[in-house]
């Protein structure tokens, strides 16, 4: 079923992560990287209901401390005027990505740290910015993928 709603426009866009030299890594490989197979990525969505607006925001990253999260929230916030309770943060839970938090002894890159708030802050703005018209609609299904008990 899909309904109409002139009101409601969403927008998306995605930003490449991958760190440019070497950072130690997070999960369950330990040391600096030696290089990538795949790019990280950073993506963003943007609702819009006419009265309000709201984000979410992933990243290939294993996760991101509560300041990490407040930061890109600030950034956001300030250049989309999307208010930062209204944008969700999540990771992937990529291990083997690069440290961004202090997590198991391993130093996270202060710079790519920096780096990649700014990069999860701009995509929400780039997503806001591409905001259109979108129908609503509802499912229900069964997926019984990476069942593990």
């Amino acid at each position: 079923m899909v309904a109409t709603n002139d009101q409601l426009r969403a927008g998306t866009a995605a930003v490449p992560i991958t760190p440019a030299y070497p950072v130690h890594l997070q999960g369950y490989t330990r040391g600096p990287s030696t290089g990538s197979l795949d790019e990280l990525e950073a993506r963003a969505i943007v609702f819009d209901d006419g009265h309000s607006q709201a984000a979410i925001v992933t990243a290939d990253l294993i996760g991101l401390d509560v300041p990490s999260v407040e930061r890109i929230r600030a950034c956001a916030e300030a250049a989309s005027g999307i208010a930062g309770d209204h944008i969700m943060v999540a990771c992937s839970h990529t291990h083997s990505g690069p440290a961004v938090q202090v997590l198991g002894g391993t130093p996270p890159d202060e710079e790519y740290q920096r780096w990649v708030e700014q990069a999860l802050g701009q995509v929400i703005v780039t997503a806001a910015r591409s905001l259109q018209p979108v129908p609503l609609g509802v499912g229900e299904g069964l997926v019984d993928i990476n069942v593990n008990r």
